[in-house]
């Protein structure tokens, strides 16, 4: 009746050896400080409080070597401390290595956050600056910042910004990017993701896109406003203020233009479409370019 015993005996005790291990850290950190968190596999979420700490919960991942914490009550480095390998037979986030770490921190800190597979996500950040950069993780953010930066290779990019007047970088290869509520200056770069932006009080917008299509809606624009969009074969939709001092020059080499600002004209050589419309002053710029893709400019109803 024991010779089942033994190995379910062994399994239990390779399965325990095996089980991830709980997080339960706290450090002073001060309301403006600093953090920077590296996570090689699984996902980063960050939540923010009232309170002058940090608090980490969660798991590391069964072949975690720790987590290391560095600095003081100015600056934390959070770090899970991954085993060395030769190659990349770890990429890609294998459970041996998969961490989730769940941060609470105080809301004004400057973030930094660092993965390869994960995901990471933030809400209710107030500080000055933001920065997330991860290789095949999707990035979701709700923040305050005044200077943001996200990057992200095979997963999507979601901002909503709960500020005015902010300075915006996002940047994907096969993601999508989403925009919403941002205003002051934005620049996005994508190859072959979408891009929908919503925007209040733009000042400045760049965006260079391959495959991607621009989906941009505009509530208000600064007085000398700019904005820049190129594509290869992506189509660019842009929803802007009826009235504005507008400079247009768009142009599609084989694609079509759709315009409710001025008149759309033929090249005279070639299947290409162009646009110049100017009203006033022509103090706001819009700059439109495409290859293949179309080109549609609607005016919205104020």
């Amino acid at each position: 009746m024991y010779k089942n015993l033994l190995p379910a005996l062994l399994a239990l005790t390779s399965l325990a050896a095996h089980a991830s291990t709980a997080i339960n850290e706290t450090r002073a950190l001060d309301a403006n400080g600093t953090l920077e968190v590296h996570n090689v596999a699984g996902e980063i979420r960050v939540s923010a409080w009232d309170q002058p700490r940090l608090v980490i919960t969660g798991e590391l991942g069964e072949g975690v070597e720790s987590l290391e914490i560095k600095g003081d009550q100015q600056s934390l480095r959070v770090e899970v401390k991954a085993p060395k390998r030769s190659g990349f037979s770890w990429w890609g986030g294998g459970k041996s290595i998969s961490s989730t770490l769940i941060i609470q921190v105080p809301a004004g800190v400057v973030l930094r956050l660092n993965g390869v597979s994960a995901d990471v996500s933030v809400r209710g950040h107030l500080g000055e600056h933001l920065s997330v950069d991860t290789v095949s993780g999707d990035i979701e953010v709700s923040t305050g910042a005044a200077d943001i930066a996200l990057s992200t290779v095979s997963g999507d990019a979601k901002l909503t910004a709960t500020r005015p007047n902010q300075r915006i970088e996002i940047d994907t290869v096969s993601g999508d990017v989403s925009a919403l509520n941002v205003s002051g200056e934005i620049e996005l770069e994508s190859v072959s993701g979408d891009q929908t932006v919503r925007a209040t009080d733009l000042k400045q917008f760049r965006t260079e896109l391959v495959s991607g299509s621009l989906d941009l809606s505009v509530s208000a624009l600064a007085p000398t406003a700019r904005m820049n969009a190129e594509s290869v074969s992506g189509d660019l939709k842009l929803k802007l203020p009826a009235l504005a001092p507008y400079k247009i020059d768009a142009e599609s080499f084989s694609g079509g233009i759709t315009s409710q600002f001025g008149d759309v004209q033929s090249e005279e050589y070639g299947p290409g479409k162009k646009l110049d419309f100017k009203a006033g002053k022509g103090s706001v710029r819009v700059d439109l370019s495409t290859m293949s893709g179309g080109i549609t400019l609607v005016r919205s109803q104020q």
